[in-house]
């Protein structure tokens, strides 16, 4: 683990969130597994199908490239996308169309789906980041996620690290500032289904971050000292909810496999 956070080994920003909730799920993630779920999949399939539908503005061949994605990475092993999860792309998809939020004068997208490698304190990251709109105040990052396992603002929280490297790459990269935006929760287009009453603009998907000035890099700060103490051979372990979706699955299964 000594080259985790090299250039050539850059950590990537997606891992962040989890890598300051327990380093050793990362840690173990990296030397096992790194496979994704159906909802990883279902999230990836939007994310694209957005990113489409704002370079060409069909959003139904957008729809069509998304989802033939989504089945060529079924061919190579990952999860696809069942009957349930396509219609409720669709749904989704389509929502975020319908909904004036997302057109002309209300905001210009000035990105999608933006690789970036960058380094902040001697650590290399590396990722891709999902939507930088420019608003009537300047540049604004956005994280786009399709999750049903937080609200809005627990949303907001439990992705704040990968949020805050996300604007820190935008900066580096547009030269100009950037603020975080918030999280774009997709599946507030279709979940609770009352919302399906609403017209997609005033249904709960955009949750503002509102972070005072300094805190991007206070964020980036925690990610290097846990990426640091990696390298130094120690993991810090913290047992929660999220031991029943390592591989570890247990506190006595990590001090055996992390030693």
């Amino acid at each position: 683990m000594n080259d985790l956070g090299t250039k050539e080994n850059p950590v990537r920003c997606s891992s962040l969130p989890m890598l300051l909730t327990c380093a050793g799920f990362v840690k173990l993630r990296m030397i096992y597994s790194d496979e994704s779920g159906v909802a990883a999949t279902l999230g990836t399939a939007a994310g694209r199908a957005i990113e489409l539908w704002h370079q060409n503005g069909d959003v139904t061949e957008a729809l069509r490239i998304a989802k033939g994605e989504a089945e060529s990475g079924k061919a190579n092993g990952q999860a696809g996308l069942g009957e349930r999860e396509v219609a409720e792309l669709t749904t989704v998809v389509n929502s975020y169309v319908e909904d004036e939020r997302n057109h002309g004068d209300a905001v210009v997208v000035e990105s999608l789906e933006q690789e970036c490698l960058f380094e902040y304190k001697g650590v290399w990251f590396k990722g891709h980041f999902d939507c930088i709109r420019r608003g009537p105040d300047g540049l604004e990052m956005w994280d786009l996620k399709f999750t049903k396992r937080y609200s809005g603002m627990q949303a907001v929280a439990a992705y704040a690290a990968q949020l805050a490297a996300y604007t820190y790459a935008a900066r580096e990269i547009y030269g100009e500032p950037v603020k975080a935006g918030g999280i774009i929760r997709l599946t507030g287009y279709v979940s609770p289904k009352r919302v399906l009453k609403d017209p997609p603009s005033e249904r709960p998907v955009f949750f503002p971050c509102n972070w005072q000035e300094g805190v991007v890099e206070y964020l980036l700060d925690q990610c290097v000292d846990r990426i640091m103490a990696l390298d130094e051979g120690k993991t810090p372990i913290n047992p929660g909810t999220h031991c029943g979706f390592c591989v570890a699955t247990s506190p006595d299964n990590c001090m055996r496999l992390l030693k």
